[in-house]
């Protein structure tokens, strides 16, 4: 992305300053800077990372208020923007390790019990609170391998835990 402007000097040293000087020279600094220059100055606040940074500092020292409405409102909206893409990138992360989690166990053991798998899946940290559906995915997936063995190469019948794990997905409201 090319910069479309310079930065406002008034606009970078004021930014700078409110990390370094007290709050009294900050509000005198940010009170001098004209909206023209704020937004001129858009691109460098977003482009440098200091965006975040910059409101939070403002925000600790409550002089956001002295912040044209418009750059107070871009600089809230990076930081919902933000906040937005953080969390979904936490929800995959949790979800792609809870699916090696899975796996590994299911490559461990053909058909674990519900504690079995309570255990091996302790510890993940996940916000969304599917673990019931989860167990009974990674039960039902037992099931599944179980059935291609079955089928493959003739293992005993596998017909209590296909019940088990209808219980347990009616239990929970999951589809079997």
């Amino acid at each position: 992305m090319k910069w479309r402007q310079r930065a406002s000097r008034n606009v970078v040293e004021a930014v700078v300053a409110a990390f370094r000087d007290p709050a009294e020279a900050s509000l005198r600094r940010l009170w001098s800077i004209r909206p023209h220059e704020w937004k001129q100055s858009y691109h460098w606040l977003d482009a440098s990372g200091m965006a975040l940074y910059f409101l939070d500092q403002l925000e600790s020292l409550h002089l956001e208020t002295v912040l044209p409405a418009t750059t107070l409102s871009r600089l809230r909206g990076n930081l919902a923007d933000n906040r937005e893409r953080s969390s979904a990138m936490f929800a995959e992360w949790a979800s792609l390790n809870q699916s090696f989690q899975a796996a590994d166990l299911l490559s461990t053991t053909k058909l674990p019990s519900e504690d079995t798998i309570r255990t091996a899946m302790n510890g993940h940290l996940c916000r969304c609170g599917t673990y019931p559906r989860i167990l009974t995915a990674i039960q039902q997936a037992a099931v599944v391998m179980a059935k291609t063995i079955q089928t493959c190469i003739g293992v005993p019948n596998i017909g209590y835990w296909r019940s088990k794990v209808r219980k347990t997905a009616l239990a929970s409201d999951a589809p079997v």
